[in-house]
């Protein structure tokens, strides 16, 4: 979700989510921090994710962010393969993702 959208807050959870409605959708807003590792180096963000799990019980946010997080890894690892596959020439070595895929 863009930073520069401010979905209204209906109601605060006790781990740091809120409830909000987009459209006639009602969600309920995440917001963590995620590092990021790219080629050029470490940078950590904030980022904000809504969900329609509104059950803050049944689904702590942090759970949620840590599913987040391994979901961001799964497609970056798809985003790097369809990269240096797509590139001619590229090779197994070449990249990192088939690397770790590698027996």
């Amino acid at each position: 979700m863009p930073a520069i959208r401010k979905p209204p807050v209906l109601c605060c959870y006790p781990d740091g989510s809120f409830r909000s409605q987009i459209g006639d959708l009602r969600v309920r807003i995440i917001s963590c921090e995620i590092t990021i590792t790219t080629p050029g180096g470490r940078r950590t963000e904030a980022y904000r994710f809504a969900t329609t799990l509104l059950d803050h019980h049944r689904h702590p946010a942090r759970e949620l962010i840590e599913l987040y997080h391994e979901r961001w890894e799964i497609e970056s690892a798809f985003y790097e393969l369809e990269e240096n596959h797509a590139r001619p020439g590229a090779t197994d070595a070449s990249c990192p993702a088939c690397q770790m895929m590698s027996p």
